[in-house]
């Protein structure tokens, strides 16, 4: 299994040491895992896309420009 050093603002660290009966270290590890099955998973989604960024731009406006006009 490969490894992953990460940085930790001490106000956090704080409160992960003063729980050590928490595994942080699983709980990185699975966090970590699921948010690389959801890459994945948009990667294996857009793999064939023949959308452009424009394309891509220009659906996130309509769809953002949407929500706002429905609840501002």
């Amino acid at each position: 299994m490969s490894s992953l050093t990460i940085h930790i603002p001490a106000d956090f660290w704080k409160i992960i040491e003063s729980h050590k009966e928490i595994d942080w270290r699983e709980i990185a590890q699975q966090s970590v895992m699921e948010y690389a099955k959801k890459v994945a998973l948009a990667d294996r989604l857009t793999r064939q896309s023949t959308l452009t960024d424009e394309d891509e731009t220009e659906i996130d406006v309509r769809i953002k420009s949407g929500l706002a006009q429905k609840y501002v």
